[in-house]
């Protein structure tokens, strides 16, 4: 599968500052719940993307940072958020799988660090090993 290239991608480096960006779930709430990047907000990868983000949004200035498992859903929600709302928004290059492999940290939905995601179908469940 050829992710597209709708929006900029962002590589994974953990000397990145993540605190510039807002950062934006496009994955299911069963992803989410498993782990997810701290401070994450769960925007969902459904037909109500756009209505979710505006309202757990608003029109906040800042630029956005969004990932999905390996960034196909992310790529494709993000184009939808900066043509219907204008967002400055790039994507997270490799997902959470990406950030997994990297070693750097995830919380599950009580916030605690965990090592766990969400393989998204069974096809995918080897890049989370």
């Amino acid at each position: 599968m050829i992710v597209p290239n709708k929006i900029k991608n962002v590589a994974i480096d953990s000397s990145l500052s993540y605190q510039n960006y807002i950062v934006l779930d496009a994955r299911s709430k069963d992803e989410y719940a498993i782990s997810h990047i701290r401070n994450a907000i769960w925007i969902g990868d459904d037909s109500l993307v756009i209505e979710r983000a505006s309202f757990e949004i608003g029109k906040r200035e800042p630029r956005y940072l969004i990932y999905c498992s390996i960034g196909y859903r992310s790529q494709l929600i993000g184009q939808q958020l900066k043509d219907s709302l204008g967002f400055s928004i790039e994507n997270l290059e490799g997902g959470i799988f990406g950030w997994n492999q990297q070693g750097l940290p995830l919380v599950d939905s009580l916030g605690k660090e965990t090592n766990s995601i969400h393989p998204y179908s069974f096809v995918w469940s080897f890049w989370t090993d």
